[in-house]
């Protein structure tokens, strides 16, 4: 339902994501598989004995990296939405990045496609994906308003002792009274 404590104060959150740097880049796994052979004997219930063979193909990774784009600047333009007064939120946190102008976007795709053609023949199989990370960041927070004070049956020993009762459902409701659900975007703009 929610963390052992209230992780942190809605404001220090918000403040630290924006703060917070964004890394852009790719990520490769180059690939192949291998067949795989194993033979088991035993003996079978008359007491001879019998050999089994199990075949199966395995992935086998030979090289996986991560390559980061170094950008020029960022800033952050996060839109947190409108203040609902609640003393405990549900936040439920997405990012994105976009670049400030086409040049900036066109740069980052060669570089992009460079890294991922000097990496294909690696192996004989090949898959790349973007990489995106901003430092600190968790999809699913649970935050307090800045200077409201939190009740001690905000706890998770306080969850599990009522679930024992089987009256988990009340105390969800209640909770459900006390908090609401907020979504905020992080979103960083690349100068590249």
């Amino acid at each position: 339902m929610f963390s052992d404590v209230i992780a942190t104060e809605y404001g220090r959150f918000v403040d630290q994501m924006k703060s917070a740097a964004p890394r852009i880049g790719t990520k490769v796994e180059c690939y192949h598989f291998e067949t795989h052979t194993k033979t088991y004997t035993y003996r079978d219930a008359h007491g001879d004995e019998r050999v089994d063979t199990k075949t199966w193909r395995g992935k086998v990774v030979t090289f996986k990296e991560t390559n980061y784009y170094e950008f020029l600047s960022w800033k952050d333009v996060t839109f947190e939405g409108p203040d609902n007064g609640a003393e405990i939120l549900r936040l439920d946190v997405e990012k994105m990045y976009m670049f400030d102008c086409i040049e900036s976007k066109r740069k980052f795709r060669e570089h992009r496609q460079n890294y991922i053609e000097n990496k294909r023949p690696l192996d004989e199989q090949f898959q790349s994906w973007p990489a995106f990370e901003v430092p600190l960041f968790r999809e699913q927070v649970l935050a307090k308003r800045r200077g409201t004070e939190q009740s001690c049956c905000v706890h998770i020993c306080w969850y599990w002792f009522w679930s024992l009762f089987l009256l988990s459902w009340p105390y969800r409701m209640w909770f459900e009274g006390l908090s609401q659900d907020q979504k905020i975007v992080i979103k960083k703009v690349i100068t590249a």
